[in-house]
């Protein structure tokens, strides 16, 4: 029994060397080879650092250290390929499967995976049919995107391919499917905030569209964010440099928490409707928000300006300019032109408690405030109209009377006592307006 017994154990030792010694078997001498075919199917150049090969637990191959791409779009710790086993006797050889893992891509790897959704029969003598993708990384200019799962279903015969995105967190989904030489996007987000540009937080985002090789069209857009609604679309185009418009409706959108995002100094709060149409020329991602040019007309409901006090600084007329405190409105409306960083507001309405404000403000790339508001204030019986000069900056504003206003005021005063400020700031308006244009035509 101790002869068969040790055969037995033979038996086992053989079975487990031939399960594990290819694994530690050096195939390098393919690498050339593989790196050929690879790169005949990705239209990209492919370098490989190792190869090794097992037939346990079911034969496959496993490639160590791979980059993909002139600049490295592509770069890759492990692959394991399950291949269709009798085909490794034909030319074509079938790849059933394909995992990757410690992955990190550029915005450019993103065309050569889409470019996979649409290979053809035969176009390389290598065919993938699927490929799994495990906390994948994308490195963008200023930032990255993930850790998220992607998943490429290649074309086949009566098999439409496809290409599915979804974060690791779960709150981002895409799926794009090729449709001829275009691909069908659908784009569902929860909880989720971009990875450039503000960190806007959307409760629901909804995209759906077409991608193709100038660009994207993204025809229905909507979303939840901030307690309010967006709905719109946007095309994106893709050439020499990047160019973006497009198009949103805005409804109900609490600015609170939104406007903290751009200025931590919160200036503003209350419910906003707008209907923003935007472009942007650039020549990278990163460098559309700078480039971005938005117009919109736009009401604020029962809100808060803070900073400002116009009341106050209306009261203060002959003192120096006032700053802080805030004033409540229940209206807040105008036309907004955000361009190159700056922002102006022109046609301004206000409408408070006891006072009512029209006027123009700029905002400059340097946070610096300019412009002038027209405010009627109701005292003791009376409504008295005042200019104030808006200076400062959005974190430390200041509002102050027109110093023309002033001179106007105070012969006002003289030669109409009782009623001569508010006969006096309009005198000094009239004039300081009638000067100003006679300057301009100077």
């Amino acid at each position: 029994m101790n002869w068969l017994k040790r055969i037995g154990v033979t038996f086992i030792a053989l079975v487990a060397v031939v399960a594990v010694v290819p694994l530690f078997i050096s195939l390098n001498g393919y690498i050339p080879l593989v790196e050929k075919e690879a790169a005949a199917m990705l239209g990209e150049p492919v370098s490989i650092e190792s190869l090794h090969a097992s037939a346990f637990p079911i034969p496959h191959a496993r490639i160590d250290g791979i980059v993909i791409g002139e600049s490295e779009d592509i770069k890759i710790g492990k692959v394991t390929f399950t291949p269709a086993l009798w085909s490794l006797l034909r030319s074509e050889k079938i790849i059933r499967r394909v995992d990757v893992e410690n992955l990190a891509i550029s915005q450019k790897a993103f065309g050569i995976l889409a470019a996979l959704t649409q290979q053809k029969s035969g176009s390389a003598n290598i065919r993938v049919e699927k490929i799994q993708i495990h906390a994948a990384t994308v490195r963008l200019e200023q930032s990255s995107f993930g850790p998220f799962d992607l998943r490429v279903q290649l074309s086949s015969p009566g098999e439409p391919g496809e290409l599915l995105l979804t974060t690791q967190d779960g709150t981002l989904k895409a799926r794009a499917v090729p449709d001829g030489e275009r691909y069908t996007l659908a784009i569902a987000a929860r909880g989720w905030s971009p990875p450039l540009g503000p960190a806007i937080r959307f409760d629901k985002l909804d995209i759906k569209g077409v991608a193709h090789s100038k660009g994207a069209d993204l025809t229905d857009i909507s979303g939840k964010l901030y307690g309010g609604t967006l709905a719109g679309k946007m095309r994106i185009t893709a050439g020499k440099e990047l160019a973006l418009r497009g198009n949103l409706e805005l409804q109900q959108i609490e600015l609170k928490q939104a406007v903290a995002l751009v200025s931590p100094k919160t200036r503003v709060s209350g419910r906003l409707d707008a209907k923003p149409v935007f472009t942007s020329h650039a020549k990278n991602a990163a460098q559309l928000g700078e480039a971005l040019r938005l117009e919109t007309p736009f009401t604020v409901h029962d809100g808060v300006l803070y900073g400002f006090d116009l009341k106050s600084a209306a009261a203060s007329f002959g003192r120096q300019g006032s700053g802080g405190g805030q004033t409540r409105f229940g209206d807040l409306a105008g036309h907004l032109l955000m361009e190159r960083g700056a922002y102006r507001l022109t046609d301004l309405k206000i409408a408070s408690s006891g006072v009512a404000a029209r006027g123009n403000v700029t905002i400059a790339a340097s946070k610096a405030l300019s412009g002038q508001l027209n405010t009627n204030v109701s005292a003791i019986g009376k409504a008295v109209s005042i200019p104030l000069v808006v200076g400062g900056t959005l974190d430390s504003p200041l509002l102050y009377p027109n110093p023309t206003a002033l001179a106007g005021a105070a012969a006002g005063t003289v030669l109409l006592p009782g009623v001569g400020t508010a006969a006096g700031a309009k005198l000094g308006e009239f004039v300081d307006g009638l000067f100003g244009k006679a300057r301009s035509q100077q």
